[in-house]
């Protein structure tokens, strides 16, 4: 009989998040539609490098930005950013949220270029791969996909 490995991560799996880029608004606000309806409407979060133009979106489509999304991870280096460095960068945020360093960069560039970041916490990481696909159906660049490395750029959860 093969004993339980209590450190597997699928045992105390804390979720992941998953992130897509749109370089028009209309796409952004299908995909966050398509997300809602597969029951992820309280964990979307959205950037867009114009803060009138990101605040119009978030209240047009019942999300939140990504800073506001509370995660313990989040409100943990909050805490550290304030103390040890000052103010977050929008880098910061997305790291914070569960996005990988790499990812971040890439996305903030996407930001600055005048796309917008759709982000998605799941409670599980095996919803991650669906709320992935949900945003890749709706034209998100969420990157390439490594199953290799256990890795796919816009995922930060673990694929083996």
């Amino acid at each position: 009989m093969k004993a339980m490995n209590l450190i597997d991560s699928s045992f105390f799996d804390s979720g992941s998040t998953v992130a897509g880029l749109f370089r028009n608004q209309s796409s952004a606000e299908a995909a966050v539609e398509a997300l809602q309806l597969a029951g992820y409407s309280d964990r979307i979060g959205i950037a867009i490098d114009n803060r009138p133009e990101q605040d119009k979106f978030v209240e047009r489509t019942g999300t939140q930005s990504v800073e506001s999304i509370n995660t313990l991870g989040s409100r943990l280096l909050d805490g550290l950013f304030r103390f040890f460095k000052g103010d977050k960068t929008r880098i910061d945020i997305l790291i914070a949220v569960g996005i990988p360093a790499q990812e971040a960069r890439y996305f903030e560039g996407g930001l600055r270029a005048g796309s917008t970041l759709v982000t998605v916490r799941t409670a599980i990481s095996s919803h991650a791969v669906e709320a992935l696909v949900v945003l890749a159906h709706a034209g998100a660049d969420t990157g390439f996909v490594d199953f290799g490395a256990g890795y796919i750029h816009g995922y930060s959860g673990d694929l083996k």
